[in-house]
C-alpha cells in the first residue's frame, strides 16, 4: 500500500500514513510481547493523533451537491 500512493499525498500526510500503517503492521502480528504492549498503545494513540490532524473530516468530505 505504501508504494501505490507514492507521490500523491504531502510529506506530512504520507508520514503520517506511513507511521499508522506501521502501528497496524505492529498491532496484526503474530504475536505481541506483552512488554511491548504499552509502547504500541502509545505509538497507536500518537498514530491516530496525526491522522486526525493530517486528514481532517472536513476535507475527507467533500462530495459536490
Amino acid at each position: 500500500m505504501k508504494f501505490c500512493l507514492r507521490g500523491l499525498l504531502g510529506q506530512k500526510q504520507r508520514s503520517t500514513f506511513f507511521r499508522f500503517l506501521n502501528v497496524i503492521a505492529s498491532l496484526c502480528k503474530d504475536s505481541v510481547s506483552e512488554d511491548d504492549i504499552p509502547a504500541l498503545c502509545e505509538e497507536l494513540n500518537v498514530a491516530l493523533a496525526l491522522v486526525e490532524r493530517d486528514f481532517p473530516v472536513s476535507m475527507q468530505v467533500n462530495f459536490p451537491y
